[in-house]
């Protein structure tokens, strides 16, 4: 029974995947959607279950946090808002630890013909390093009449040690909204607590020869 027990609880240890979510909700809004967009902020941070997200844009381009009194549909009142500049300047987010998985809302307003928006993951920061994987999904049109209100694609990109995605959305506006980041960590043992446990598993075999 012990040596069952040290199996159960080294393979516990050896890798657990904790959850890491970042929706801007506390972030102060710059852009109300009166008048034109500020491009206030060159770069924005949340912390969640020990990850640093840390988003910039290419080119040092600003952005900015769009705040809503009413709650924007895809689950908060928060996003980051891309469309202060006309060219495309993609969001980079950056991670503090390296990640399995992410998963990112991407999207534009009041999409009006077909569009994608793309996720990228790297291994290195900035959007650098190895391209890991790269995932893409069509932004939905609206009904006909609706106007000024969003739309976009849940995207999701797996692979080990992603420290980098950038996300994009195209043509005609070249430029996107982020939020609702969901990201995986792999949460590792402590090295005592694994030699400990490996010791304890060496001499359950030893007994049982």
């Amino acid at each position: 029974m012990k040596c069952f027990y040290s199996f159960v609880v080294l393979s516990s240890l050896i890798g657990v995947g904790q959850s890491a979510t970042f929706n801007f909700e506390n972030l102060t809004p710059s852009y109300t959607g009166a008048g034109s967009r500020p491009g206030f902020y060159q770069s924005v941070s949340q912390t969640d279950s020990g990850v640093t997200l840390t988003v910039t844009r290419t080119q040092n381009t600003t952005f900015d946090v769009f705040g809503m009194t009413s709650n924007d549909g895809i689950g908060g009142h928060r996003w980051l808002d891309g469309f202060n500049v006309a060219p495309e300047r993609p969001f980079v987010l950056d991670f503090s630890q390296p990640l399995s998985d992410f998963s990112l809302f991407i999207g534009q307003f009041t999409a009006s013909g077909s569009r994608n928006a793309t996720l990228k993951a790297y291994s290195g920061a900035g959007g650098t390093g190895v391209l890991l994987g790269e995932v893409s999904g069509e932004i939905p049109m609206f009904l006909s009449g609706v106007s000024s209100s969003l739309t976009g694609v849940q995207l999701t990109v797996a692979a080990s040690g992603i420290r980098s995605v950038t996300a994009t959305a195209n043509s005609p506006f070249n430029n996107a909204f982020i939020d609702n980041g969901l990201g995986t960590v792999l949460v590792t043992p402590e090295p005592v607590s694994a030699i400990s446990l490996l010791a304890g598993l060496l001499l359950c075999r030893g007994r049982r020869k």
